[in-house]
């Protein structure tokens, strides 16, 4: 069986815009797509690095609980409570005697006397030797 040659159709112009719209639709289509895609990845990438330094916020809050728990139950201990009254000097034991030691205040030496001229006088009297009166 002989096939039979088809002729080519010749396309008109509508066909031709067509196309060639339908193509420009499809890459503005795909170049939004991909504007939305590369934004979110930027968007991504800056919520890891706050989750990263927010872990990491995290474990420095959690190590200085532990240091405040120990700190609490050292301060609540009943011989730690006695030393730091002791040393205040707010509670003695019987028999014991407090001695208070007050430092002598220094006292500051009084500011230097002003001048007798003020400095608007010193003004005055420079234009009157200036001018010669």
């Amino acid at each position: 069986m002989i096939t039979k040659r088809r002729k080519k159709k010749n396309r008109n112009w509508d066909e031709i815009i067509s196309i060639g719209l339908l193509l420009i639709l499809n890459l503005v289509i795909i170049s939004f797509l991909f504007v939305g895609n590369w934004k979110l990845y930027q968007r991504r990438a800056s919520l890891k690095k706050d989750v990263i330094d927010l872990e990491k916020e995290v474990a420095l809050l959690r190590e200085r609980e532990e240091q405040l728990k120990k700190l609490f139950f050292k301060a609540s201990q009943k011989e730690y409570l006695e030393k730091i009254i002791r040393e205040k000097g707010l509670y003695k034991k019987p028999g014991e005697e407090v001695a208070v030691i007050i430092k002598e205040k220094k006292e500051t030496p009084p500011p230097p006397p002003l001048p007798e001229e003020a400095n608007l006088q010193k003004i005055i009297k420079f234009f009157r030797n200036l001018f010669g009166k």
